[in-house]
C-alpha cells in the first residue's frame, strides 16, 4: 500500500494532517473539544484512550 507523504519534520498522522492546514485545524478543534468537555470525567476518556491503543496494538 503506498503511504502518504508527511510534512519534513512532524511524524506520524500531524505529518500527513499538515499536508492541508485547514483540516488540520478542524481536527484539532474537534479534539480538543472532544477531550475538553462531555459527560465523561477525565480519567474515564483516558482509560479508554489506553484500552483503545491496546487492542490495536498501539505503543504509545
Amino acid at each position: 500500500m503506498t503511504r502518504i507523504p508527511t510534512v519534513e519534520g512532524v511524524p506520524g498522522f500531524a505529518g500527513v494532517y499538515m499536508r492541508h492546514p485547514a483540516l488540520w485545524q478542524a481536527f484539532q478543534a474537534s479534539y480538543g473539544t472532544l477531550w475538553e468537555y462531555g459527560e465523561l470525567d477525565a480519567l474515564v476518556k483516558d482509560l479508554c484512550r489506553i484500552k483503545s491503543a491496546q487492542l490495536h496494538g498501539c505503543m504509545f
